[in-house]
């Protein structure tokens, strides 16, 4: 099957949420699992992982929590699938990596070329906005 798995759903879902709250207003991950319906210890990676590849920056402290690392325009739903799980790979490859030479193997590398620029195309905004 063809899609996104619950841990890719759960970080567009946290994100979509950053973006959804005045930019630079500080959000702690407790509300972002309340708001999402993410589990909190998913909430509580998702965010360290995303923080390291900045694209949530954290604050410490009593009054601590996060925000988005850079404006929700510029943060491609690509860039957040990817950081959650890896690159997007539709076509088929062997074992040791040497693409396949099977007939529907160009099928699938288009897929993949249509896919990455749809999501690249998609910001966090138009995620946020409905306007996706």
């Amino acid at each position: 099957m063809i899609g996104i798995n619950r841990k890719t759903d759960y970080a567009i879902r946290c994100m979509v949420h950053l973006a959804s709250v005045q930019y630079g207003q500080i959000t702690t991950a407790a509300t972002i699992a309340l708001q999402t319906k993410a589990p909190a210890s998913f909430v509580a990676q998702f965010l360290k992982e995303f923080s390291q590849k900045k694209l949530v920056t954290s604050f410490k402290g009593k009054s601590g929590g996060y925000i988005l690392g850079r404006i929700p325009e510029n943060i491609s739903l690509l860039e957040i699938v990817e950081a959650a799980d890896g690159p997007i790979a539709l076509a088929v490859f062997s074992e040791n990596d040497r693409i396949v030479t099977e007939p529907s193997h160009p099928v699938w590398v288009k897929a993949q070329v249509h896919v990455r620029e749809l999501l690249r195309n998609i910001s966090l905004k138009d995620l946020a906005e409905g306007t996706a």
